[in-house]
């Protein structure tokens, strides 16, 4: 039985109007959030707990990790912001206008929850301080790169009070509290998270944004993100199609309900509703986050630009070029009149286009596939004979085509190519003769996570094992006696392509490896990094990938005795997910970054070496070998 899940997250999610999105489940922020504190030096602010204003004090009260809670229905207060106290004792001040009192009202916070409604606000982060630099790093941009970090925090300033339905006081009964006890706790809460909004204490997570993105991704400029939003996403169970059709169900607080990254590309004005309406599923707890490219992104401003498929195109196309017809009659005493004749083509060098990047060969999106046709091509050729006052004419036609397409839910991107040529000999008294040369070509290419955490994209071989060139022949023969080597000059069209695709194509495949090389690194998860996995197509064509969340290992003297935080945390396998150095280690492809990985990125395969791009590669070779004219006897 199918998986709603999978199935609804390959036929019907859609990013919509952005060229990107980044989904992660309130449990993986959650988890990312628990990352985070366990890494933190055990004095910072989400860790101990120690304030003090008019209205009260805490002193070196010790925290929990916080939890937040993402919200679908209220829209005016997005999430709920936990803090919950282990132990301390708070001091609320008995002071007023009214009554001045220097006592205080005393409570032992352990077990405390207090719930506050937050935004998610967002900053640039200051290139000259030590977070750029520190967070910069974990992106491996190098020194050339051109851009900047975006931070999303929470921010409860807009609403500094808490929640009493959601937040849990032990056996505090504020009811019965005196009213000057209860108006400055709220107050002194209100102040603290005042204070902990402007120290951006509770980072979510870093966005590179680059206006030149050539410099941050040279083989895939469009990538890099230039703008970025967000906005929550609601779970929605697939098991009742019904069910995604409708807000009826939507919940707040779900741990699968998602917090999602809305990103613009090439310095295009952001849609106004900072809003992705509801298409199917992309996370749950099982599968916490996800990237999704833009099917118009990864195809229409990449993969069939003139960079690559476009390139590709013009050096499949088959041209014509002058045939070879000439009256040899005074070779062949014995005949009344002959002439030799021969086809001739070249691939790739079509006069009236001679640049991939004009609009002549951009593809035509149909949905499920792009393709491309090129015009009808014709050149011909005539000679007099005079000893038998005849015109033969020899004319030539081509016309060739690409095709690309994908499998949803799979990795593969299949370019399929054809070219039909065709020579017609004839006289100007009827005879005639002609021949039909078809090729159909494939090439397949798939996608796969490797070991450094991000993707490639490489030729693999055909799933079915066939020829990934083939040309035929068929003939047809009025009249006229001549015999030419159609066999072999099918062969010599298919050798050509297929020399060309096995040794050539090196301006293609390393684009096609390094594109995704470090785009899982653009965006930073609190404390740690996103790996990618399980990388696959939906139906629209759109780009998924899996993104695992992996933080450093907690020290271990951060967890406090009898705790259970970092056992929950390798439970989910995040930060502590078992690591192992054996794959890796000694690999000079592997950046030291990435040397220290859980054990299923260990395992995986080294991205694909980089081949030299050698000089006129852009299109095939000069057909060699083609046969010699042969003679007709007209």
């Amino acid at each position: 039985m199918a998986d709603p899940f999978a199935t609804s997250q390959v036929n019907d999610t859609n990013p919509k109007e952005y060229d990107q999105v980044i989904l992660a489940s309130q449990a993986t922020i959650n988890a990312q959030l628990k990352n985070m504190w366990a890494l933190a030096d055990e004095k910072s602010n989400i860790r101990t707990f120690t304030v003090s204003n008019l209205a009260g004090s805490i002193d070196g009260a010790k925290l929990e990790a916080p939890e937040i809670s993402l919200n679908i229905v209220d829209r005016t207060k997005p999430i709920y912001y936990y803090l919950k106290f282990m132990s301390g004792t708070l001091k609320v001040s008995k002071n007023s206008k009214q009554r001045p009192d220097n006592t205080t009202a005393d409570f032992n916070v352990a077990g405390w929850s207090v719930c506050f409604p937050a935004q998610i606000s967002r900053v640039m982060v200051e290139k000259d301080g030590d977070e750029f630099k520190n967070h910069s790093a974990k992106t491996g941009l190098d020194s050339g790169s051109v851009f900047s970090l975006a931070k999303f925090f929470l921010d409860a300033t807009t609403s500094t009070l808490y929640i009493a339905s959601l937040s849990k006081f032990g056996d505090i009964d504020w009811a019965k509290q005196p009213d000057v006890v209860r108006k400055n706790f709220k107050t002194f809460m209100s102040q603290w998270m005042i204070d902990m909004a402007e120290d951006q204490q509770t980072v979510l997570g870093y966005s590179v944004v680059a206006a030149d993105g050539a410099s941050v991704n040279a083989h895939a400029p469009s990538f890099p993100p230039t703008a970025v939003d967000h906005c929550n996403y609601p779970w929605r169970d697939p098991s009742n199609s019904a069910n995604l059709k409708t807000v009826k169900n939507d919940k707040d607080s779900l741990p699968e309900n998602g917090f999602c990254y809305l990103i613009t590309t090439q310095s295009k004005v952001p849609p106004d509703a900072q809003y992705l309406a509801y298409s199917g599923t992309f996370v749950n707890q099982t599968h916490g986050a996800v990237f999704c490219m833009n099917r118009a992104q990864f195809w229409g401003d990449w993969l069939l630009t003139a960079d690559l498929l476009r390139k590709l195109a013009r050096g499949t196309e088959m041209i014509p070029t002058a045939p070879y017809i000439k009256d040899v009659s005074s070779d062949y005493p014995d005949e009344d009149a002959v002439v030799e004749v021969a086809p001739r083509f070249v691939f790739g060098k079509n006069p009236d286009h001679p640049s991939e990047d004009g609009s002549y060969f951009a593809f035509i999106d149909h949905g499920s596939e792009w393709t491309w046709t090129g015009n009808l091509l014709s050149k011909s050729e005539s000679v007099y004979v005079p000893s038998n006052g005849k015109t033969s004419s020899l004319e030539e036609t081509a016309r060739s085509s690409v095709k690309a397409t994908f499998v949803a839910g799979g990795q593969r991107i299949i370019i399929t190519g054809s070219n039909w040529f065709i020579m017609r000999y004839s006289k100007n008294t009827g005879e005639h003769s002609t021949a039909k040369v078809e090729t159909a070509w494939h090439l397949t290419f798939a996608l796969a996570a490797v070991n450094d955490g991000g993707l490639q994209i490489t030729r693999v071989p055909d799933p079915a094992r066939t020829e990934n060139v083939k040309t035929t022949v068929t003939s047809e023969n009025n009249g006229v006696n001549w015999s030419y080597p159609w066999d072999k000059f099918a062969g010599i069209i298919s050798s050509t392509l297929r020399g060309w695709f096995d040794s050539s194509l090196a301006w293609l495949t390393n684009g096609l490896i390094n594109a995704l090389k470090g785009h899982h690194r653009l965006f930073l998860p609190a404390s740690g990094v996103f790996l990618m996995q399980d990388p696959r197509f939906n139906k629209r064509g759109d780009l998924l990938v899996g993104l695992h969340y992996d933080g450093a290992e907690p020290p271990a003297d951060n967890v406090p005795s009898g705790d259970k935080s970092k056992a929950k945390v390798r439970a989910a396998g995040f930060a502590a997910a078992p690591r192992q150095r054996f794959a890796v280690s000694d690999d000079p492809k592997v950046p030291d970054v990435f040397k220290n990985l859980p054990i299923k990125w260990a395992s995986l395969p080294t991205r694909a070496t980089l081949l030299p791009v050698q000089p006129d590669s852009h299109i095939p070779s000069a057909p060699e070998g083609l046969p010699a004219p042969v003679p007709v006897f007209a």
